[in-house]
Protein backbone atom coordinates (compact mmCIF):
# COMPACT_ATOMS: atom_id res chain seq x y z
CA UNK A 1 0.00 0.00 0.00
CA UNK A 2 1.46 3.41 -0.91
CA UNK A 3 2.40 5.76 1.89
CA UNK A 4 1.04 8.88 0.21
CA UNK A 5 -2.60 9.63 -0.62
CA UNK A 6 -3.93 8.15 -3.85
CA UNK A 7 -5.87 10.61 -6.01
CA UNK A 8 -9.30 9.04 -6.05
CA UNK A 9 -12.26 10.92 -7.47
CA UNK A 10 -15.32 10.56 -5.24
CA UNK A 11 -17.64 8.14 -7.07
CA UNK A 12 -21.19 9.10 -7.86
CA UNK A 13 -23.29 7.50 -5.17
CA UNK A 14 -27.03 7.16 -4.89
CA UNK A 15 -29.14 5.21 -2.43
CA UNK A 16 -30.40 2.03 -4.10
CA UNK A 17 -31.86 0.12 -1.19
CA UNK A 18 -32.84 2.09 1.89
CA UNK A 19 -33.68 -1.28 3.43
CA UNK A 20 -30.05 -2.33 3.83
CA UNK A 21 -28.31 0.43 5.70
CA UNK A 22 -28.82 -0.80 9.28
CA UNK A 23 -27.32 -4.18 8.43
CA UNK A 24 -24.42 -2.67 6.50
CA UNK A 25 -23.68 -0.35 9.42
CA UNK A 26 -23.66 -3.23 11.89
CA UNK A 27 -21.41 -5.27 9.61
CA UNK A 28 -19.04 -2.30 9.40
CA UNK A 29 -18.99 -2.06 13.20
CA UNK A 30 -18.23 -5.77 13.53
CA UNK A 31 -15.31 -5.50 11.10
CA UNK A 32 -13.88 -2.46 12.91
CA UNK A 33 -14.01 -4.33 16.22
CA UNK A 34 -12.23 -7.29 14.62
CA UNK A 35 -9.47 -5.01 13.34
CA UNK A 36 -9.06 -3.51 16.81
CA UNK A 37 -7.85 -6.84 18.16
CA UNK A 38 -4.55 -5.59 16.63
CA UNK A 39 -4.95 -1.97 17.66
CA UNK A 40 -1.36 -0.98 16.94
CA UNK A 41 -1.91 -1.76 13.25
CA UNK A 42 -4.91 0.58 13.06
CA UNK A 43 -3.11 3.86 13.80
CA UNK A 44 -4.96 6.65 12.02
CA UNK A 45 -7.58 4.33 10.48
CA UNK A 46 -11.01 5.68 9.52
CA UNK A 47 -14.33 4.10 8.61
CA UNK A 48 -15.97 5.49 5.49
CA UNK A 49 -19.64 4.74 4.81
CA UNK A 50 -21.52 4.58 1.52
CA UNK A 51 -18.97 6.10 -0.82
CA UNK A 52 -16.15 4.00 -2.30
CA UNK A 53 -18.26 1.01 -1.27
CA UNK A 54 -20.99 0.21 1.25
CA UNK A 55 -18.14 0.78 3.65
CA UNK A 56 -14.38 1.07 3.40
CA UNK A 57 -11.48 1.17 5.82
CA UNK A 58 -9.07 4.03 5.07
CA UNK A 59 -5.57 4.51 6.45
CA UNK A 60 -4.08 7.69 7.90
CA UNK A 61 -3.48 9.03 4.36
CA UNK A 62 -7.06 8.21 3.29
CA UNK A 63 -5.89 5.34 1.11
CA UNK A 64 -8.29 2.36 1.01
CA UNK A 65 -7.16 -0.52 3.21
CA UNK A 66 -10.18 -2.62 2.30
CA UNK A 67 -13.49 -2.30 0.45
CA UNK A 68 -16.71 -3.96 1.59
CA UNK A 69 -19.95 -4.62 -0.27
CA UNK A 70 -22.89 -5.75 1.91
CA UNK A 71 -26.01 -7.50 0.65
CA UNK A 72 -28.99 -8.55 2.76
CA UNK A 73 -31.02 -10.63 0.33
CA UNK A 74 -33.32 -13.62 0.62
CA UNK A 75 -31.72 -15.44 -2.30
CA UNK A 76 -28.98 -18.06 -1.88
CA UNK A 77 -27.96 -18.33 -5.56
CA UNK A 78 -24.63 -16.99 -6.74
CA UNK A 79 -26.06 -15.55 -9.97
CA UNK A 80 -28.18 -13.16 -7.91
CA UNK A 81 -25.02 -11.70 -6.35
CA UNK A 82 -22.59 -11.94 -9.25
CA UNK A 83 -23.26 -8.50 -10.77
CA UNK A 84 -22.59 -6.82 -7.42
CA UNK A 85 -19.46 -8.90 -6.85
CA UNK A 86 -18.15 -7.80 -10.24
CA UNK A 87 -18.86 -4.15 -9.33
CA UNK A 88 -16.79 -4.58 -6.18
CA UNK A 89 -14.02 -6.15 -8.26
CA UNK A 90 -14.02 -3.13 -10.59
CA UNK A 91 -13.95 -0.73 -7.64
CA UNK A 92 -11.03 -2.60 -6.09
CA UNK A 93 -9.07 -2.23 -9.31
CA UNK A 94 -9.93 1.46 -9.51
CA UNK A 95 -8.79 2.02 -5.92
CA UNK A 96 -5.70 -0.17 -6.31
CA UNK A 97 -6.90 -2.26 -3.37
CA UNK A 98 -6.06 -5.93 -2.96
CA UNK A 99 -8.48 -6.33 -0.05
CA UNK A 100 -12.12 -6.49 -1.14
CA UNK A 101 -14.84 -8.36 0.72
CA UNK A 102 -18.40 -9.32 -0.08
CA UNK A 103 -20.76 -9.78 2.89
CA UNK A 104 -24.02 -11.70 2.65
CA UNK A 105 -26.85 -12.31 5.10
CA UNK A 106 -27.64 -15.71 3.58
CA UNK A 107 -25.33 -18.55 2.61
CA UNK A 108 -24.56 -18.88 -1.11
CA UNK A 109 -25.25 -22.55 -1.68
CA UNK A 110 -24.35 -23.21 -5.32
CA UNK A 111 -20.76 -21.96 -5.34
CA UNK A 112 -18.07 -22.28 -2.67
CA UNK A 113 -16.19 -19.37 -1.09
CA UNK A 114 -12.96 -20.81 -2.53
CA UNK A 115 -14.40 -20.86 -6.05
CA UNK A 116 -15.65 -17.30 -5.72
CA UNK A 117 -12.28 -16.07 -4.43
CA UNK A 118 -10.52 -17.77 -7.32
CA UNK A 119 -12.88 -16.49 -10.02
CA UNK A 120 -13.34 -12.95 -8.68
CA UNK A 121 -9.92 -12.10 -7.21
CA UNK A 122 -9.36 -9.97 -5.15
CA UNK A 123 -12.98 -10.20 -3.96
CA UNK A 124 -13.62 -12.76 -1.21
CA UNK A 125 -16.66 -13.71 0.79
CA UNK A 126 -16.29 -12.37 4.33
CA UNK A 127 -15.86 -15.01 7.03
CA UNK A 128 -17.67 -14.90 10.38
CA UNK A 129 -16.29 -17.47 12.84
CA UNK A 130 -15.93 -20.19 10.25
CA UNK A 131 -18.97 -19.43 8.08
CA UNK A 132 -19.21 -17.10 5.12
CA UNK A 133 -22.48 -15.30 5.90
CA UNK A 134 -24.18 -13.63 8.85
CA UNK A 135 -27.95 -13.30 9.19
CA UNK A 136 -29.63 -9.98 9.87
CA UNK A 137 -30.83 -11.49 13.15
CA UNK A 138 -27.32 -12.73 14.05
CA UNK A 139 -25.14 -9.67 13.56
CA UNK A 140 -25.85 -8.17 17.01
CA UNK A 141 -24.67 -11.34 18.77
CA UNK A 142 -21.57 -11.37 16.56
CA UNK A 143 -20.78 -7.79 17.62
CA UNK A 144 -21.31 -8.64 21.29
CA UNK A 145 -19.09 -11.71 20.95
CA UNK A 146 -16.33 -9.58 19.45
CA UNK A 147 -16.63 -7.06 22.30
CA UNK A 148 -16.17 -9.91 24.78
CA UNK A 149 -12.94 -10.84 22.98
CA UNK A 150 -11.69 -7.26 23.31
CA UNK A 151 -12.58 -7.27 27.02
CA UNK A 152 -11.20 -10.71 27.79
CA UNK A 153 -10.07 -10.85 31.41
CA UNK A 154 -12.30 -7.94 32.47
CA UNK A 155 -14.97 -10.10 34.04
CA UNK A 156 -17.78 -7.56 34.48
CA UNK A 157 -17.36 -6.33 30.89
CA UNK A 158 -17.66 -9.88 29.57
CA UNK A 159 -21.13 -10.28 31.07
CA UNK A 160 -24.02 -10.52 28.60
CA UNK A 161 -25.85 -7.63 30.25
CA UNK A 162 -22.83 -5.36 29.85
CA UNK A 163 -22.01 -6.26 26.25
CA UNK A 164 -25.65 -5.74 25.24
CA UNK A 165 -25.75 -2.19 26.64
CA UNK A 166 -22.23 -1.50 25.36
CA UNK A 167 -23.10 -2.67 21.86
CA UNK A 168 -25.94 -0.15 21.77
CA UNK A 169 -23.48 2.67 22.47
CA UNK A 170 -21.28 1.49 19.58
CA UNK A 171 -24.38 1.11 17.40
CA UNK A 172 -25.24 4.73 17.95
CA UNK A 173 -21.89 5.93 16.60
CA UNK A 174 -22.60 4.06 13.37
CA UNK A 175 -26.32 4.75 13.26
CA UNK A 176 -26.03 8.52 13.59
CA UNK A 177 -23.34 8.61 10.91
CA UNK A 178 -25.28 6.32 8.59
CA UNK A 179 -28.39 8.47 8.91
CA UNK A 180 -26.35 11.56 8.12
CA UNK A 181 -24.59 9.99 5.13
CA UNK A 182 -27.74 8.43 3.72
CA UNK A 183 -29.43 11.78 4.04
CA UNK A 184 -26.62 13.29 2.00
CA UNK A 185 -26.65 10.47 -0.54
CA UNK A 186 -30.42 10.53 -0.91
CA UNK A 187 -30.23 14.10 -2.22
CA UNK A 188 -27.95 12.94 -5.05
CA UNK A 189 -26.03 16.12 -5.93
CA UNK A 190 -22.31 16.16 -6.65
CA UNK A 191 -21.55 18.20 -3.55
CA UNK A 192 -23.41 15.63 -1.48
CA UNK A 193 -21.42 12.86 -3.15
CA UNK A 194 -18.21 14.62 -2.19
CA UNK A 195 -19.49 14.98 1.36
CA UNK A 196 -20.28 11.25 1.52
CA UNK A 197 -16.70 10.60 0.34
CA UNK A 198 -15.13 12.89 2.91
CA UNK A 199 -17.23 12.17 6.02
CA UNK A 200 -15.53 9.41 7.99
CA UNK A 201 -15.43 8.03 11.53
CA UNK A 202 -12.03 7.92 13.23
CA UNK A 203 -11.22 4.62 14.92
CA UNK A 204 -10.43 6.68 18.02
CA UNK A 205 -14.18 7.01 18.62
CA UNK A 206 -14.48 3.24 18.95
CA UNK A 207 -11.30 2.95 21.00
CA UNK A 208 -12.63 5.54 23.44
CA UNK A 209 -15.67 3.34 24.14
CA UNK A 210 -13.58 0.17 24.32
CA UNK A 211 -11.33 1.78 26.94
CA UNK A 212 -14.16 3.39 28.92
CA UNK A 213 -14.04 2.26 32.54
CA UNK A 214 -17.76 1.39 32.66
CA UNK A 215 -20.23 2.15 29.86
CA UNK A 216 -23.09 1.47 32.26
CA UNK A 217 -22.33 4.85 33.83
CA UNK A 218 -23.12 6.73 30.62
CA UNK A 219 -26.59 8.19 30.97
CA UNK A 220 -29.41 6.26 29.27
CA UNK A 221 -31.55 9.29 28.54
CA UNK A 222 -34.63 9.64 26.38
CA UNK A 223 -32.26 10.39 23.47
CA UNK A 224 -30.43 7.10 24.08
CA UNK A 225 -33.63 5.06 23.93
CA UNK A 226 -34.88 7.13 21.01
CA UNK A 227 -31.89 6.06 18.90
CA UNK A 228 -32.38 2.44 19.94
CA UNK A 229 -35.99 2.70 18.82
CA UNK A 230 -35.00 4.32 15.52
CA UNK A 231 -32.42 1.61 15.00
CA UNK A 232 -35.01 -1.09 15.65
CA UNK A 233 -37.53 0.65 13.41
CA UNK A 234 -35.13 0.58 10.47
CA UNK A 235 -34.02 -2.98 11.25
CA UNK A 236 -37.65 -4.16 11.30
CA UNK A 237 -38.10 -2.39 7.97
CA UNK A 238 -35.06 -4.14 6.53
CA UNK A 239 -36.34 -7.52 7.71
CA UNK A 240 -39.71 -6.78 6.12
CA UNK A 241 -38.10 -5.91 2.78
CA UNK A 242 -36.13 -9.17 2.83
CA UNK A 243 -39.22 -11.22 3.68
CA UNK A 244 -41.21 -9.49 0.93
CA UNK A 245 -38.40 -9.74 -1.63
CA UNK A 246 -39.87 -10.56 -5.02
CA UNK A 247 -43.42 -9.58 -4.05
CA UNK A 248 -43.12 -5.81 -4.43
CA UNK A 249 -45.09 -4.37 -7.30
CA UNK A 250 -43.62 -1.55 -9.36
CA UNK A 251 -42.89 1.51 -7.21
CA UNK A 252 -43.73 -0.12 -3.86
CA UNK A 253 -40.13 -0.59 -2.68
CA UNK A 254 -39.27 2.98 -3.64
CA UNK A 255 -42.42 4.23 -1.90
CA UNK A 256 -41.46 2.51 1.37
CA UNK A 257 -37.87 3.75 1.06
CA UNK A 258 -39.10 7.32 0.71
CA UNK A 259 -41.36 6.96 3.75
CA UNK A 260 -38.48 5.66 5.88
CA UNK A 261 -36.24 8.43 4.65
CA UNK A 262 -38.86 11.05 5.57
CA UNK A 263 -39.20 9.53 9.05
CA UNK A 264 -35.43 9.51 9.54
CA UNK A 265 -35.30 13.27 8.86
CA UNK A 266 -37.61 14.12 11.77
CA UNK A 267 -36.07 15.77 14.81
CA UNK A 268 -36.37 14.25 18.30
CA UNK A 269 -39.63 16.01 19.18
CA UNK A 270 -41.17 15.16 15.81
CA UNK A 271 -40.17 11.50 15.86
CA UNK A 272 -41.62 11.03 19.35
CA UNK A 273 -44.89 12.57 18.17
CA UNK A 274 -44.82 10.34 15.09
CA UNK A 275 -44.27 7.20 17.18
CA UNK A 276 -47.08 8.17 19.53
CA UNK A 277 -49.37 8.76 16.54
CA UNK A 278 -48.88 5.23 15.18
CA UNK A 279 -49.21 3.69 18.66
CA UNK A 280 -52.20 5.51 20.23
CA UNK A 281 -52.84 2.36 22.29
CA UNK A 282 -49.42 2.68 23.96
CA UNK A 283 -48.11 5.37 26.28
CA UNK A 284 -45.11 6.05 24.04
CA UNK A 285 -42.77 7.02 26.89
CA UNK A 286 -39.04 6.50 26.42
CA UNK A 287 -37.25 6.92 29.72
CA UNK A 288 -36.26 3.33 30.48
CA UNK A 289 -35.78 -0.05 28.83
CA UNK A 290 -39.03 -1.38 30.31
CA UNK A 291 -40.95 1.61 28.98
CA UNK A 292 -39.32 1.26 25.58
CA UNK A 293 -40.25 -2.42 25.30
CA UNK A 294 -43.73 -2.08 26.80
CA UNK A 295 -44.92 1.27 25.51
CA UNK A 296 -43.84 1.38 21.85
CA UNK A 297 -44.27 -1.00 18.90
CA UNK A 298 -42.71 -4.43 18.50
CA UNK A 299 -41.53 -6.33 15.41
CA UNK A 300 -44.95 -7.82 14.58
CA UNK A 301 -46.69 -4.46 15.04
CA UNK A 302 -44.30 -2.82 12.61
CA UNK A 303 -44.30 -5.65 10.04
CA UNK A 304 -47.92 -6.73 9.95
CA UNK A 305 -49.62 -3.41 10.57
CA UNK A 306 -47.57 -0.27 9.88
CA UNK A 307 -45.39 -1.39 6.97
CA UNK A 308 -48.10 -3.55 5.41
CA UNK A 309 -50.43 -0.53 5.49
CA UNK A 310 -47.84 1.71 3.81
CA UNK A 311 -47.08 -0.96 1.19
CA UNK A 312 -50.75 -1.59 0.37
CA UNK A 313 -52.20 1.91 0.23
CA UNK A 314 -51.47 4.42 -2.51
CA UNK A 315 -48.66 6.88 -2.00
CA UNK A 316 -49.21 9.83 0.30
CA UNK A 317 -47.11 12.57 1.88
CA UNK A 318 -46.48 13.81 5.39
CA UNK A 319 -48.81 16.58 6.52
CA UNK A 320 -47.78 19.81 8.23
CA UNK A 321 -47.64 17.98 11.54
CA UNK A 322 -45.12 15.49 10.08
CA UNK A 323 -47.62 12.65 10.16
CA UNK A 324 -48.55 10.35 7.30
CA UNK A 325 -52.20 10.69 6.35
CA UNK A 326 -54.74 10.20 3.58
CA UNK A 327 -57.77 12.49 3.17
CA UNK A 328 -60.87 11.01 1.57
CA UNK A 329 -64.36 12.61 1.54
CA UNK A 330 -63.64 14.60 4.68
CA UNK A 331 -62.17 11.71 6.64
CA UNK A 332 -58.53 11.65 7.72
CA UNK A 333 -56.90 8.22 7.60
CA UNK A 334 -53.76 7.56 9.64
CA UNK A 335 -51.59 4.40 9.61
CA UNK A 336 -50.98 2.68 12.93
CA UNK A 337 -48.90 -0.16 14.30
CA UNK A 338 -52.00 -1.83 15.78
CA UNK A 339 -51.74 -5.49 14.76
CA UNK A 340 -54.15 -6.93 17.32
CA UNK A 341 -56.95 -9.29 16.18
CA UNK A 342 -60.66 -8.32 16.22
CA UNK A 343 -61.08 -10.22 19.49
CA UNK A 344 -58.90 -7.55 21.16
CA UNK A 345 -61.05 -4.62 19.98
CA UNK A 346 -62.37 -3.67 23.43
CA UNK A 347 -58.92 -3.86 24.98
CA UNK A 348 -57.35 -1.70 22.24
CA UNK A 349 -60.14 0.89 22.43
CA UNK A 350 -59.84 0.99 26.22
CA UNK A 351 -56.12 1.73 26.02
CA UNK A 352 -56.63 4.51 23.47
CA UNK A 353 -59.37 6.18 25.55
CA UNK A 354 -57.31 5.93 28.74
CA UNK A 355 -54.39 7.58 26.95
CA UNK A 356 -56.63 10.27 25.52
CA UNK A 357 -56.70 12.69 28.45
CA UNK A 358 -52.89 12.93 28.48
CA UNK A 359 -52.52 12.93 24.72
CA UNK A 360 -52.74 15.83 22.32
CA UNK A 361 -52.58 13.92 19.07
CA UNK A 362 -53.93 15.03 15.73
CA UNK A 363 -54.98 11.45 14.99
CA UNK A 364 -57.58 11.63 17.79
CA UNK A 365 -59.53 14.52 16.25
CA UNK A 366 -61.04 15.69 12.96
CA UNK A 367 -63.03 12.59 11.98
CA UNK A 368 -60.00 10.35 12.18
CA UNK A 369 -59.92 6.76 11.00
CA UNK A 370 -56.98 4.87 12.45
CA UNK A 371 -55.93 2.09 10.10
CA UNK A 372 -55.22 -1.24 11.80
CA UNK A 373 -54.33 -4.67 10.46
CA UNK A 374 -57.71 -6.26 11.24
CA UNK A 375 -59.93 -4.23 13.60
CA UNK A 376 -63.06 -2.32 12.55
CA UNK A 377 -64.79 -0.14 15.15
CA UNK A 378 -66.93 2.89 14.17
CA UNK A 379 -66.23 4.76 17.44
CA UNK A 380 -63.49 3.81 19.84
CA UNK A 381 -65.17 5.81 22.62
CA UNK A 382 -68.63 4.31 22.15
CA UNK A 383 -67.06 0.85 22.14
CA UNK A 384 -65.99 1.22 25.79
CA UNK A 385 -68.11 4.09 27.19
CA UNK A 386 -70.35 1.62 29.01
CA UNK A 387 -67.28 0.38 30.87
CA UNK A 388 -65.49 3.63 31.74
CA UNK A 389 -68.21 6.27 31.34
CA UNK A 390 -66.54 9.66 31.73
CA UNK A 391 -64.08 8.51 34.37
CA UNK A 392 -60.89 10.49 34.07
CA UNK A 393 -62.45 13.00 31.69
CA UNK A 394 -63.89 15.50 34.16
CA UNK A 395 -60.52 17.20 34.67
CA UNK A 396 -60.14 17.95 30.97
CA UNK A 397 -60.94 21.47 29.89
CA UNK A 398 -64.04 21.46 27.68
CA UNK A 399 -64.36 17.70 28.29
CA UNK A 400 -67.70 17.43 26.53
CA UNK A 401 -66.17 18.90 23.38
CA UNK A 402 -63.22 16.54 23.63
CA UNK A 403 -65.42 13.52 24.16
CA UNK A 404 -67.48 14.47 21.13
CA UNK A 405 -64.27 14.61 19.10
CA UNK A 406 -63.15 11.26 20.46
CA UNK A 407 -66.50 9.74 19.47
CA UNK A 408 -65.60 10.53 15.85
CA UNK A 409 -62.41 8.47 15.96
CA UNK A 410 -62.79 5.04 14.36
CA UNK A 411 -60.62 2.00 13.84
CA UNK A 412 -60.68 0.65 10.30
CA UNK A 413 -59.09 -2.53 8.99
CA UNK A 414 -56.59 -2.36 6.16
CA UNK A 415 -58.89 -4.24 3.79
CA UNK A 416 -61.67 -1.68 4.23
CA UNK A 417 -59.25 1.28 4.19
CA UNK A 418 -57.84 0.01 0.90
CA UNK A 419 -61.35 -0.01 -0.64
CA UNK A 420 -61.93 3.59 0.47
CA UNK A 421 -58.49 5.08 -0.28
CA UNK A 422 -57.25 3.21 -3.35
CA UNK A 423 -60.35 3.46 -5.51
Amino acid sequence: MPTQPVAITPPHTAITSWSGFIYQGKVALYHVLCLLEMRQECEGYKLQLDSLEDFAILDAHSNPVSLHQVKAKKTQYYNDYQADIIKTKVKAAYCNSDQAFFHTAREITDKTPTEIASDEEPVKLYEYDGKFYCGVDEIDSQIEGQLKKLWEGQSFKEADSYTRIARQHFDQIIFKQVLAIHGIVHEGTQSDTAAAFNETIDFDKFIKLIDHHNLMTIGQSEEYWLYILLNDMHQYYQEYCISEEGSFEEGEAEKLANYMYAISKLNEKEILLFIRSITPHRKGTLNSLSEYKDETFNRDDFHFAFLKILKTLKKTEMNKGNLLQWLKLGDFFFPTAISSPPSATTNVCMKIVKNFKNTDLEVLYERSKLITSDIDEPSIYDAVSHIIGTEGMDDIESSEYNILNLKKVALISLDKAKDEIND
